[in-house]
């Protein structure tokens, strides 16, 4: 998986009041940096949460779903 910008996650949890998202942002783009999936049953894996909404789309449900990726 490719994230296009590490910045744009930072960004968004120094914002006010989102604070309270860095652990679990962080620590998602660890295991996405550090991933090797090879399918959809991968991903679930680390994420079972984890929602493939088309076109090579998944959305990630972050900090219990307070947060979608």
């Amino acid at each position: 998986m490719r994230v296009v910008s590490h910045k744009k996650l930072r960004d968004f949890y120094e914002s006010k009041g989102y604070e309270d998202s860095r652990v679990a942002l962080e620590r998602w783009f660890d295991i996405v940096q550090k991933s090797q999936w090879k399918n959809f049953g991968d991903i679930r894996y680390d994420f079972p949460s984890a929602d493939y909404v088309g076109n090579q789309h998944y959305v990630f449900n972050i900090k219990r779903n307070k947060y979608r990726l």
